[in-house]
């Protein structure tokens, strides 16, 4: 353990680097001491001679950093600053930033508090913009003295039996250009949270405890603050949306898990909440605060601004935020109807995150485009009709609905857009069939029914932590897509209702179907022959039929059992089906009373169960095989295609 003062004027402005006198045993001296180590204390005191800034641009240690008396630059380029062994720092301070230097950083960089000393240490940032701070040390006790700001970064305290004295004290994260960012709290009590959320999203995780909880936004349409965990604020909670078209979102990080804000003192505008449920003495009453209250679903103990249908009005193309309604841009709460007499091939551009709850084009005449410029949502049923368009764009549209829903889409694709089923405990049924074009079709939360009709997309996946359910009907779901095809493992696999549909992976490159651990389906095919490997890649499922054309290769990934009904491999002379795993061998079983193939090269493959696996003449055993007869006294395909006994 020993004191080192940054002196600068060696042959590097460089924190770490050695072999120089940037480093000194006392104030002010040159003396070529070692860079520190996590047992030592660093002082920034004065202006040294010569290249006094310092860049640090590689993980640093230290057991405290003091700056009174710098008046030059620190530099934190895309590293950690790691301040903390198991004593205190000297003075009982673990960081102090002078008000005279300046402190520069990267959105990489970081501060991290790590001791696990019991001392109450002091945190003094010195009024600088920051990078993101953690607090880890477990046991640790920290305190501090003045405003921690920190731009563009996060803030995390996940020390465990940690003392942290609010002192009364505020938080400042400005966020800007969609750096979103966490404030994870780790369950303690702060005194004010104070945030300027621009063309980002907050996320606040940990059952915290707030003084206070302020938050503005500048005009971006995207602003949300986002809680993962309930929250308590003894004073006021004040979130303020920019205007009626720039409305703060707030929500549960997961759709269909209600967050709870308990709150003294509730002062909200322009703002639309989503699964929050309000308690606390602070009136919740949001029906005619400024700029109105949207609904997106979910939320209870709050009174929201009276749903209002609003219909589109003229024949000329609009924007959705600025278009003359009926009475107000829609709410999520508002029903929409745009039944106009468009003149030719006019656009309706869908610049409102949130745009309302049923909407229909029911009634348009001409051809309009449908085309949103950010990614929207929907929070009822959605109706399109033949001959509208959508546009050529890259955004989501999310089906957000929490009731029983429809979705009608005319015949009309998708194309760049990814449609997203995300309705916590709603339903989403499909009148018709449904095309993404070469995007996926993703499911977060609740359930999907397929209601018969066919759906084609180039994949389709779970994003959830919430609950799925997958109604997949009678209809046929074709992929085209390569890689991961379709995905059902996650965080919370899904429910998987296969029916009597039927899964078709049309791609000649390599898709992957990774069907959730301990699903079943009804017919899987895959029909894109040619070069590119088919892989079946999640363990204990069950396919009723599984089928394969050649030429293809066919792969089990290692170690996993597959259960099918029925095999069959569309294989022939000349059009050979290649099936192999990677690493340990692979299981496929059936119950099926005989399964006999021909024209298979098998590597790595166990045939199991008590269906009888025959591969015939025309087979090769490549290596790592059992529980396949082959080529011997086996009933097997001739060149013709007639059944024939091999001896």
């Amino acid at each position: 353990m020993a004191n080192r003062f940054w002196v600068g004027g060696g042959s590097s402005s460089n924190w770490n680097a050695t072999g120089n006198t940037n480093w000194g045993t006392v104030s002010n001296t040159q003396d070529n001491a070692a860079v520190p180590t996590a047992a030592d204390d660093v002082f920034f005191d004065g202006v040294g001679t010569g290249a006094a800034d310092c860049v640090l641009s590689t993980t640093a240690p230290c057991r405290s950093l003091n700056c009174t008396g710098y008046a030059n630059t620190l530099t934190i380029s895309g590293q950690a600053l790691n301040i903390g062994d198991a004593t205190a720092g000297a003075g009982s301070i673990a960081l102090k930033f002078a008000a005279g230097m300046t402190l520069t950083k990267d959105s990489s960089a970081s501060i991290n508090l790590i001791s696990t000393s019991g001392t109450e240490q002091t945190i003094d940032t010195g009024g600088k913009n920051c990078p993101s701070f953690a607090v880890t040390g477990t046991g640790s006790n920290y305190k501090p003295v003045a405003t921690i700001n920190i731009t563009g970064g996060a803030w995390t305290y996940s020390a465990s039996g940690a003392t942290w004295t609010i002192n009364g004290q505020t938080i400042d994260m400005a966020l800007s250009n969609a750096s979103n960012r966490t404030f994870a709290g780790g369950g303690k009590t702060y005194a004010l949270l104070t945030s300027a959320i621009t063309n980002a999203v907050l996320t606040i995780s940990g059952a915290n405890t707030f003084s206070d909880i302020t938050t503005t936004s500048n005009t971006s349409k995207v602003v949300a603050v986002v809680l993962a965990a309930d929250q308590i604020v003894t004073g006021t909670l004040s979130i303020t949306g920019n205007s009626v078209v720039a409305r703060t979102h707030i929500r549960s990080s997961v759709s269909g898990t209600a967050r709870t804000i308990t709150a003294a003192t509730v002062t909200l505008s322009n703002v639309d909440l989503q699964d929050i449920t309000g308690a606390g003495a602070g009136s919740w009453n949001l029906a005619a605060i400024t700029g109105n209250s949207g609904d997106c679903g979910g939320n209870s103990g709050i009174t929201f601004t009276t749903p209002a249908a609003q219909a589109s009005t003229g024949t000329a193309s609009f924007t959705w935020s600025t278009h003359g309604w009926t009475s107000r841009v829609p709410l999520p709460q508002d029903d929409v109807t745009i039944a106009n007499a468009f003149v030719a091939s006019q656009t309706i551009t869908a610049d409102m995150p949130r745009m309302g709850k049923n909407i229909t084009f029911v009634g348009a005449t001409g051809t309009p485009t449908w085309s949103p410029n950010t990614d929207v949502s929907v929070y009822g049923s959605w109706t399109l009709i033949a001959g509208m368009a959508i546009g050529a764009v890259t955004q989501n549209l999310t089906f957000a609905g929490r009731g029983s829903s429809t979705i009608t889409n005319a015949g009309l694709s998708y194309g760049t857009i990814t449609p997203v089923v995300d309705c916590g405990a709603g339903t989403y049924t499909l009148n018709d069939a449904i095309l993404t074009g070469n995007k996926s079709i993703n499911f977060t939360s609740g359930t999907f029914t397929a209601n018969g009709f066919n759906v084609t997309a180039a994949s389709a996946g779970i994003t959830n932590v919430a609950t799925v359910v997958i109604n997949m009907g009678s209809g046929t779901w074709t992929f085209t897509g390569s890689g991961n095809a379709w995905n059902m493992n996650g965080s919370a696999n899904p429910t998987i209702n296969a029916d009597t549909s039927t899964l078709v992976f049309s791609s000649t490159s390599a898709p992957v179907f990774l069907g959730g651990a301990g699903r079943s389906y009804n017919k899987v095919k895959f029909t894109g022959a040619g070069v590119g490997i088919a892989t079946i890649s999640t363990n204990s499922i069950t396919i009723n039929e599984l089928e394969v054309t050649a030429p293809r290769p066919f792969r089990l990934s290692a170690g996993i059992t597959l259960t099918v009904g029925r095999f069959v491999p569309l294989s022939s002379a000349g059009n050979i089906i290649t099936m192999d795993t990677t690493g340990a061998a692979a299981t496929i079983t059936s119950s099926f009373y005989m399964h006999q193939l021909d024209y298979l090269s098998l590597t790595n493959i166990t045939a199991a169960g008590t269906s009888k696996w025959y591969a015939g003449i025309h087979s090769t055993n490549v290596s790592g095989n059992t529980g396949w007869q082959l080529n011997a006294g086996t009933t097997a395909f001739n060149d013709a295609g007639k059944m024939s006994l091999v001896a």
